[in-house]
């Protein structure tokens, strides 16, 4: 039984190799042409018909505590926001540009009230403001008014209400029609990225705007945080809505929603109509796939999405007006703030398939810093209480085992007294397992009771933006891989210590293929957050004492 399970470990081991060095190539390949793409001086020059074509020598620039934001006087779109609290890059003093706008890089948000049936909307109407630089002032409050007013009789206001502390923005669009015809349109969010990117990159590799190789996250496979498009509803409170989907058709377009929003590991931006839970709201997304009709481009596209909120028709009378509000939230995907915002946006946090209990974990952990401000130390501190919550079913377990290392030379006899009788051998091995009522399975099953939790805990340890950037010891960002690739390789002798107290498989192939586990699941974590490394380092060191002393006791 014991040689079954480890072959079945042993093919689970490398099938998901494969798929991990599959899916690694050919990401590394799309991103690899992607980054060249983007920072190729003569892709630079070009402004094709999807992007922005240019700026007004000044945009409209507005500074708080919290984040620097740009709009764009024409359609009064804000086009590049920065976080002033975040760096991009640890020590190089770069903030993080979560909205972001170059020639051929476009990532902006938008909201306002578009024209339909010939009516002219606020996208193509260019707006004045009495500046071009504000700062919010020690009252913590700031509101910024841009007025347009056209020759169709169609006075629009926007403004954009700024509060200290917070990554929400508050957006208002006026219509007043004083002409003497009916306008009509409506009332929209929208979330926009277009950059020129080789054909050959997919959307399941797309990254919106402008970020940083460490914040597009790692993981095992199969299990790394969301990114792309989501929005939630009274019916679905939390929907992703991946870009390969928004390409091949959303079935979702046109459900009414509550929020709309796109995900990127850390950040956020999302928007929040103030029309919500009475069917106002209505989903759209579209995905952008335009040839670049350029010699030296010929290989390049256009491609990107629109993903956003829009109203019912809209007719504003003569000598009426309209005023359709949102919220724009930019900033990064913390749980608390996110609830405050919109109830079910901290959703967003994605922490996989055991939200549930990875939100409990997260809430420990938060506490546990409290009282120990660093996160390294409360990485080991949860790790240490985890193992304690299960110190009764990890003695089962490796008491289980230590049996049936005692009985490895009687079940190597059976195996080689029956080795050419297979139902003989199982049945002599039934019988042993009786006799010394040892249960095979019992060093199983208590791990397969913790691994809920130990699952849980790893989707925290990618996804909590606190470990962003938070040092320990040698490491300066928890977040990402060990430089010094100390803790893998820790790591991986705490494994091979683990191995060699643990019953080991008869086949002499067997046993040699075990041995080289823990240099292949070190080679595999190498990469990985160091926060998520260190958990399971010191989770193998506690193990380790655990196991010796249950094995000793067993001995005895």
């Amino acid at each position: 039984m014991q040689q079954s399970q480890l072959r079945d470990l042993y093919i689970i081991v490398i099938a998901v190799m494969a798929v991990l060095a599959y899916q690694q190539w050919f990401r590394a390949d799309d991103q690899a042409l992607a980054s060249k793409a983007l920072n190729d001086a003569m892709v630079s020059t070009v402004s094709p018909s999807q992007l922005i074509e240019g700026y007004p020598e000044k945009l409209i620039e507005v500074e708080t505590d919290v984040f620097q934001v740009f709009i764009n006087p024409v359609g009064g779109e804000i086009v590049d926001v920065k976080l002033l609290k975040f760096e991009k890059n640890l020590g190089q003093n770069d903030s993080v540009e979560v909205l972001y706008t170059a020639d051929n890089n476009n990532y902006i948000a938008a909201a306002g009230i578009g024209g339909v049936n010939g009516s002219k909307g606020d996208r193509l109407r260019t707006y004045s403001a009495s500046e071009t630089y504000y700062k919010m002032g020690p009252d913590g409050r700031l509101i910024i008014e841009l007025t347009n007013s056209g020759d169709d009789d169609i006075v629009t206001q926007k403004r954009y209400h700024f509060v200290a502390g917070s990554y929400a923005i508050g957006v208002e669009t006026e219509f007043i029609n004083q002409s003497d015809q009916v306008w009509e349109g409506r009332a929209y969010e929208e979330i926009r990225s277009i950059q020129v990117l080789p054909k050959e990159v997919k959307p399941a590799n797309y990254w919106p705007g402008n970020v940083s190789e460490s914040d597009k996250g790692s993981g095992v496979v199969g299990m790394k945080t969301y990114a792309g498009a989501s929005f939630g509803s009274e019916i679905n409170r939390y929907k992703k809505l991946p870009y390969a989907d928004i390409q091949a058709g959303s079935k979702y377009n046109n459900d009414v929603i509550d929020w709309v929003a796109i995900q990127q590991k850390y950040f956020l931006t999302a928007w929040i109509p103030s029309f919500v839970h009475n069917g106002e709201s209505y989903l759209y997304t579209y995905w952008i796939n335009n040839s670049v009709s350029l010699d030296h481009l010929n290989q390049q596209i256009e491609q990107g999405f629109r993903v956003g909120a829009q109203s019912r028709l809209l007719r504003i009378e003569p000598d009426h007006d309209y005023t359709a509000r949102a919220t724009l939230y930019v900033g990064p995907e913390d749980m608390a703030s996110l609830k405050q915002i919109f109830s079910g946006l901290e959703l967003t946090v994605d922490y996989g398939w055991l939200w549930l209990i990875s939100q409990k974990i997260f809430l420990l952990l938060e506490v546990i810093h409290d009282y120990i401000p660093n996160w390294g130390l409360s990485i080991i501190t949860i790790t240490v209480l985890i193992k304690l919550l299960f110190y009764k079913l990890s003695s089962s377990s490796y008491r289980s085992m230590a049996r049936l290392k005692e009985l490895k030379p009687r079940l190597d006899d059976i195996q080689e007294r029956y080795k050419d009788d297979a139902m003989a051998k199982n049945q002599a091995m039934v019988e042993l397992y009786r006799n010394e009522k040892v249960n095979p399975l019992g060093g199983c099953l208590p791990m397969l009771i913790q691994i809920p939790i130990f699952m849980s805990l790893y989707f925290v340890l990618i996804e909590a933006i606190q470990l962003r950037h938070a040092d320990f010891l040698w490491i300066t960002d928890l977040s990402t891989y060990d430089p010094l690739f100390i803790l893998p390789v820790l790591m991986g002798a705490s494994m091979y210590l683990q191995q060699r107290m643990s019953p080991q498989p008869s086949d002499p192939v067997q046993a040699k293929m075990m041995m080289v586990f823990p240099v292949v699941l070190s080679a595999m974590f190498a990469y990985l957050p160091s926060g998520l490394v260190l958990y399971w380092f010191v989770n193998n060191v506690l193990s380790l004492v655990q196991q010796y002393v249950v094995t000793r006791q067993v001995e005895d």
